[in-house]
């Protein structure tokens, strides 16, 4: 089941099961990031019978592009959608999905976890010799997102969106995982500056890379399960 949001600045879409709008369990809200691999997401929905489960479609990639891809955008656009989705809401954002899931005003979620968000361009330098642009609009998100240009890089640093955070947040970051593999996103420095949320509680999940999704798919579980506790218990 697919829906779509109309907001100012353009098209949302997110897919789901039949009864995500409706029914008594909390709802989860997936943001998954530009280039992430849809099915292997999928499966969260039958992981966790906890949760009403709904994916989050990036625009420009899985869906319709917005009228800009600069990551204010995004998060103007999607905290458009929270308020019309019934909770109690729970929110999980993988890689650039969630820096958008920290950056979301209003907030009427319970609880939140970002999953190898790449808050500093400069920590993701070594995801260049991986990411390879085969469209323009994929060359113009890299630009706007990360700043890279081949006329001269203007470095992003969207670590300020922790000022937005306004419920109980959980951060994986990723790690190295060898020559073959994209490494975590997020550097020793920055996770400490993230620790020090007093809202946030952060670790590292080694030996998975940036893709903690799968490689740390047990402790994501762990998390996103006391989260549907936690809503559970608001009512």
């Amino acid at each position: 089941m697919d829906r779509r949001f109309e907001t100012d600045f353009g098209e949302l879409w997110v897919a789901g099961a039949d009864d995500a709008f409706e029914g008594v369990r909390p709802l989860l809200l997936v943001l998954r990031g530009a280039f992430a691999d849809t099915p292997q997401y999928a499966r969260l929905a039958d992981l966790l019978p906890e949760f009403r489960v709904l994916f989050g479609e990036m625009p420009g990639f899985h869906a319709p592009a917005l009228s800009d891809v600069s990551v204010e955008t995004l998060c103007a656009a999607w905290s458009q959608v929270l308020p019309r989705l019934k909770g109690p809401i729970c929110l999980c954002g993988v890689s650039l999905g969630g820096v958008v899931a920290v950056g979301l005003q209003p907030c009427g979620q319970v609880n939140l976890l970002a999953v190898d968000p790449p808050f500093r361009s400069r920590d993701a330098e070594p995801l260049r010799r991986f990411a390879k642009p085969r469209t323009e609009s994929e060359r113009r998100f890299l630009s706007e997102v990360f700043g890279w240009d081949p006329q001269g890089d203007s470095p992003r640093d969207y670590l300020y969106l922790l000022d937005r955070i306004c419920c109980p947040t959980a951060i994986l970051a990723g790690s190295d995982a060898g020559p073959d593999r994209v490494p975590g996103l997020i550097a020793d420095n920055t996770l400490a500056e993230i620790a020090r949320h007093p809202s946030v509680r952060a670790r590292r999940i080694a030996d998975v890379g940036h893709d903690v999704a799968r490689g740390g798919s047990q402790r994501m579980l762990i998390i996103l399960r006391n989260m549907a506790r936690a809503a559970v218990a608001t009512r």
